[in-house]
Order: C-alpha cells, then structure tokens, then sequence
C-alpha cells in the first residue's frame, strides 16, 4: 500500500494479481520509495510480496533437514529467541519442570492453609495456652477432615486445571524446542555451552547468513531488522501506542482519576483483548479489528467480567505466593522493603523500538544505582531524626539483649509479657534494619542533575518538563512514581486485580477509537513481513523529525514523541554491528556527525565507522584520562573495536561522551553500550544546534569552544518532548 494511503482503505483493490487463489497468497500494496530497512530505496516502482502460507516457508529445506517446524516464521524466531534467553534446552528443561514443581506446592499449600488450618485455634487457644501446657499444632491447629466451602473448591478447581493446563502445554512444547535445539546446533552451529556466553546479535548475524544459502524465508533476504520485527510484530505497537499516548491508563474511581495504573494485570487484558485480535494467520492486520469498534469494546467488557469473577481467586493465589517467595528475604533483611525498582509503566515507556526484553532489562540494570543515588538526593530530614532517634533506643534494647546471649545463652528463653527474649530479638533487629534505613548519609552531595544525566546514560528518557529542573519536588515525584519501592509496586499489583475490571468497563473502552486509528495510521506492508509498526521499520520519510537528524520532518501527528524513533534507529545500529540501514538512516548519521563537528571516517563505506576524535580515547587500551568534568574514565571504557560501527561520538567542539556512571559497581558497560551512548550524545547535540540556537546564542562564546558548561544544560536536551 501507499505510504500516503490509510490503512482501510487497500481492503477492496487486492486483486488476484498472480492467479492465486486469496487465501493462500495475500498481495502487498505498491510501496513508494522511503527509509527503511525493509523498503527499497532504488525507485525501481510498485513491489508485490507473496505471503505463503506457514507450511511452505521452509518447503525448500524439506529434503535436507527436517528439523525445522511447519510453523509461521514469527513464531519460529520468537521460539529461537526463547530458547537463547532461557540458555538452551537443558536450562529450559529444568527451568519449567521447577516451575511446575513450584505451582504445584503453591497451590497445594494454599490449598492445605483454607482446608485444614483452624485459624481460630491458631491465634486463640494457642496463644493464651499457659505455661507448662504447650500448644500442639497438630491437635489444636490442624482439622481431621476439611472445611469444606464454595470459594475454597473454585479456588482450587480453577488453579488445579490451570496447573493441568501448563503440563500439557509443557508436554506439547517438547517437540518444539526439539526442534529448536536441532537449528541451532545443526544449522547455526551453535551448542548449548557457546550459548551460556554468546550474545543475542551473533545470534541473528548467524541467522542472516544461514539464510543466504539455507533459506527458511523464501519471500526475501532477512536482516536484523526484519527478524527482530518478527519477533516484537506486537510489542512494537504497544510502544508506539505508550508513546504516544493512545492507551488510557487512568484508574476510574473518584479520588484516583489523576492517578494511571499499568501492572502485569493491565499488560494481558491489554494483549488479550488488542494486540492478540490484530493479526490474521498471513501476519495483516484484520479488516474485522479495524471496522468494528464494538467488537473491540465488547471485548474489554468481557475480560473486566472474567477478571471481576477471578479477582477473589487471583487475591489469594498472588498473596500465597508472595508470602512464600519473599516472607523469609524479608525477615532476614528487613531493609529489602525499602528496596526500589523500575514500574511496569515506567519500562514500557523506557523501552525502544526494537529492543528485545533482555536488552532493556541491560539498560535498566545499568541505572538502577544511580536511580537509587537521585531518590536519596531528597531524603526527609524529620524522618531522618525520628530514625536515629528509634535506630538509639531499639539499639539500646538490642545490646542487652546480646549481652545476655553472651553471658547465657539460656537466659533468652525467658519470657516477658509471655513472650521469649528471642522474639523481641527478632523484632528490635527488624526495627532497627528500618530506622537505620531512614538516617540520611553523612557527606551527601546535592547533585541531581548530575545523577539524572547518569540515568539518562542508560535510559535515553528524560522529558522536556525535567530538563533543568530535576532538583524541584515534582520531577522528584514524577521519577519516584516511574521508581517505585518494590513493596509499593505489590500493593498496587494486588489493587489492580479489583480495580482492573473498572478500567476494562471504562477507561480502556473510551480509547477504543484511539487504538483503531492508531493501528490505520502506523500501520506499514513490507514485502514477505506482513503489517507493521510503521515506527518500528525506521519510516522516516513518513514519522522523521528533523530535529533529531532525521532528512525529512513529518507532522507533528506522525512522528514519535521525544524522538524515539530516532533514539530506537541509534540504538539498533549500535547494538546490531552487521545491520547495514537504509539511506535515510545513513544521513541521519552523517548529519549527527555535522554538528558534532567530527568527519566520518569511511571504512568500505561512507557508512561505516565514525572515530573518536579525541587522542585520549585513540591511546590504546590500559590508558587513563579524564573528561571535561574531572571524571575519571577507567581503562576498559576506551575500549574501540578498529572496525566498530560506533556512532559519533562528540569531538574537540563540545565535551566528549562520558564513560557510563559508577565504574566502581557491579554493571559493566559493553562496547555496544558505549557506542549506544555516544551515538545518542550527537543526537543531543543536533537537536541543541537546531531547536535552541536563541538559547545556545545567548551562552558564553566560551561554551562554543568546547568549555565545559552546566551539567544538566548540555546533557538532557536529545531527551525534550517536541
């Protein structure tokens, strides 16, 4: 179809054009010359692809390897895609026979505590027994016969036959990931011990070269980018619809509509009822999702029914759960609850185009202590002196009672207010791993902006609104609900299986629309792929943004907010070395390069490598230096490959990239994650070159030489919401 051309309306002009019948053969729309990866850019005119049905994708192999499935390729690809993440047959092997294993005696145990356990005995007869008349569990606590109920015997039948359902699905996938396990170690040649360490881009290099010569798509030569397409044909549209903000997250309950609400809970009602009802079996987005609305509402109305009746359920199941997997971290580290991770909200929209979960979670881990570092720069001094304060008296407490442990052990097993010294042991040790949580650090250095232009290394995410004001109280607030205590994140993902069936009755449906013309809008046809997120294909003819160095400067309408069609297109050609892009992406670097104030260096091709320019980072490995702030680069960051495809990374003009914060940590940064930063540095650069020359103009001339200016000023600007 046209690029120009929406989505509706090529339906009725697919004609039978080879002689095939239309259910087995699906006619691409004429595609005009644009950038992307997967489009032709030679102008040789209209292109047909044939979709052939799942079967023949690998007629051609069938005489010489009979491991591969009769499967669609997307569901081939996300297979070899599951089985590097899991590391191999045996580690999958054993991963889900655990995991059965642990459901099973989840839902056993749950089952035996609403069965068998006379709570009323437990916490009365037993706890007021008197001395010398100790409590037998077994007698007091434990019924002969069940307790028999009506949402005890539900809970049980629908867990037991979900448990039922995941053997037999486990007992199905074995041939599967037979399969698997034969491509990679008999066509990539890839064993399950190279897998333990080989990353997920030598992977799919092995797939682009296999398939020049084994071809398991007859349609059309596989990149990079077309398999990872395949793979995330779906999740690519839930970023472009968390980008740009088509989803309506907002919890419709009077004093909680300001707040949204994006829990795992949320996530599958979302796929169930929109992203898996888009495709048809050839990969095209159905004619039947985007003509009836109703039909997309009437399915939000079920799943809020559905999960209405298994919400009591699923409260029980989750708390169980939870109590078993974390009650005993908990005990023995009383500080964990204070613990904080990356919301489920706050990943989605982190995440880029193209970027496979594995990978995010890499970027995420690498921020994770510099995202503590900023929610530490605004502690609450009160409680800081409410918590030395308690940290002193329970303190007090604790060191007798250690003494006495040292003088006698047997003097802890005295009672006070009928209770023995080591339960109030157990209890002053967790009030004390608290209050201690809450003394601010001596020494503390106030430096948000810094600290946000560390996360922002790693996350590519820091809104307009952000910039120079990341030491006020609503970006501190607007961060700490993106980074959110673990035990916070809990609580809501058990309030949303009551508050989910609302937002599928309300909130969700007003956005059915929303969806609809989304999914028309930035919807693209690619030879032998099928529809996808136009976004998601690199488009810059139809979604650039020039001011992120992109050729062409599409409506505000159709391009990414933030740019993150452009940040995605960086970090895909850092973290692919061999992907070769198309010409637009080509100029887009070149451009970066511009007004970095560095020359490409041509390496076989105008596109290959762009060096750093400075001679600190050409010195060699081993060798030691600072930046322009003082900071100090350990050695293994100056680490360049003689044939890197890095991107530009900033040069004489303006203060070069620095290494990625905290070297000291446990996260070490890879090459590729270095080439990834530096390349989003010169996109930084353009956008503060091209939207704010009137600011950039009113800056000391010293600024242009290259001096060193404000932290927060130079470092957030790729990251403003146009």
């Amino acid at each position: 179809m046209s690029t120009q051309e929406p989505l509706l309306l090529d339906g009725e002009k697919e004609q039978d054009m080879l002689g095939l019948e239309d259910d087995e053969f699906s006619h691409a729309e004429p595609l005009h010359a644009r950038s992307s990866a997967n489009v032709d850019t030679n102008g040789a005119g209209e292109h047909y692809s044939i979709d052939l049905p799942p079967d023949l994708l690998f007629a051609d192999e069938a005489t010489q390897w009979d491991a591969v499935p009769a499967m669609n390729l997307d569901k081939f690809l996300r297979r070899v895609y599951d089985y590097y993440l899991e590391r191999g047959f045996a580690c999958i092997l054993v991963s889900r026979v655990l995991n059965l294993l642990t459901l099973a005696f989840t839902i056993w145990f749950s089952g035996f505590l609403l069965l068998f356990v006379n709570w009323t005995a437990l916490l009365n007869r037993c706890n007021d027994t008197h001395a010398g008349e100790p409590c037998e569990l077994l007698e007091d606590a434990v019924l002969p016969k069940a307790s028999i109920g009506i949402i005890k015997v539900v809970y049980l039948i629908i867990f037991v036959a979900y448990w039922v359902w995941t053997f037999v699905r486990f007992i199905l996938d074995l041939p599967g990931l037979l399969e698997i396990r034969n491509f990679c170690q008999m066509k990539l040649g890839i064993s399950e011990s190279e897998l333990q360490c080989m990353r997920w881009p030598e992977v799919v290099d092995r797939m682009v070269t296999l398939q020049k010569k084994s071809r398991f798509c007859i349609v059309k030569d596989l990149t990079a980018l077309d398999i990872v397409c395949r793979i995330m044909r779906k999740e690519n549209y839930f970023i472009g619809m968390m980008n740009k903000r088509v989803i309506d997250l907002h919890i419709p309950i009077p004093g909680l509509r300001r707040h949204q609400l994006l829990t795992q809970t949320v996530e599958w009602n979302i796929y169930w009822c929109v992203l898996n009802c888009m495709f048809d079996e050839h990969f095209r987005i159905d004619k039947s999702f985007l003509n009836n609305e109703r039909a997309l509402r009437r399915r939000m109305m079920i799943s809020g029914v559905l999960n209405l009746f298994l919400s009591p359920f699923m409260l029980i199941f989750m708390s169980v759960y939870f109590f078993l997997r974390d009650a005993e971290h908990f005990y023995n580290q009383p500080s964990a609850i204070g613990a904080r991770q990356w919301s489920s909200k706050a990943r989605w929209e982190i995440r880029e185009f193209n970027e496979l979960p594995h990978m995010l979670s890499h970027r995420l881990n690498g921020s994770y202590k510099s995202a503590e570092k900023y929610v530490k720069q605004f502690p609450s001094y009160i409680f800081s002196m409410v918590g030395k304060f308690v940290a002193f008296v329970v303190g007090g407490f604790a060191a007798v009672l250690l003494f006495l442990a040292l003088v006698e052990e047997t003097l802890l097993e005295a009672q006070v207010y009928g209770r023995h010294l080591v339960w109030y042991a157990a209890i002053f040790g967790g009030i004390l791993a608290v209050s201690r949580s809450l003394i601010v650090q001596e020494g503390l250095v106030f430096r948000p902006g810094a600290i946000m232009h560390d996360i922002a290394y790693y996350t590519h995410f820091l809104p307009k609104h952000w910039r120079g004001k990341c030491h006020t109280q609503k970006v501190r607030l607007e961060f700490e609900e993106m980074f959110q205590f673990k035990i916070v994140l809990f609580m809501q993902e058990m309030i949303s299986i009551f508050v989910v069936p609302f937002m599928l009755w309300y909130s969700l449906p007003r956005c059915a629309p929303d969806i609809i013309a989304f999914v028309n809008d930035f919807t693209v046809h690619i030879d032998g792929m099928g529809h996808l997120c136009s976004l998601s294909v690199f488009d810059f003819e139809r979604h650039g943004n020039s001011h992120y160095g992109a050729v062409f400067n599409a409506g505000r309408k159709m391009r990414s907010a933030q740019g993150k069609m452009e940040k995605s297109f960086l970090t895909f050609r850092g973290n692919y070395p061999q992907w070769k892009e198309s010409a637009h992406g080509a100029q887009l670097v070149r451009n970066l390069a511009a007004y970095s104030g560095l020359a490409a260096t041509s390496v076989g091709s105008p596109l290959d490598v762009i060096r750093f320019s400075r001679p600190d980072l050409r010195s060699g490995f081993g060798a030691r230096s600072t930046d322009s702030w003082g900071t100090h680069i350990p050695a293994h960051h100056h680490e360049t490959s003689s044939v890197s495809r890095a991107a530009p990374v900033i040069g004489h003009s303006v203060p070069h990239i620095p290494p990625p914060p905290n070297p000291a940590d446990s996260f070490e940064a890879s090459e590729a994650d270095i080439e990834v930063a530096s390349s989003q540095e010169c996109l930084q650069h353009h956008y503060d070159a091209t939207v704010m020359p009137q600011q950039r103009q009113s800056r000391s001339s010293t600024s242009s030489r290259g001096q060193p200016r404000r932290l927060h000023t130079i470092r957030t600007s790729i990251y403003e919401d146009l």
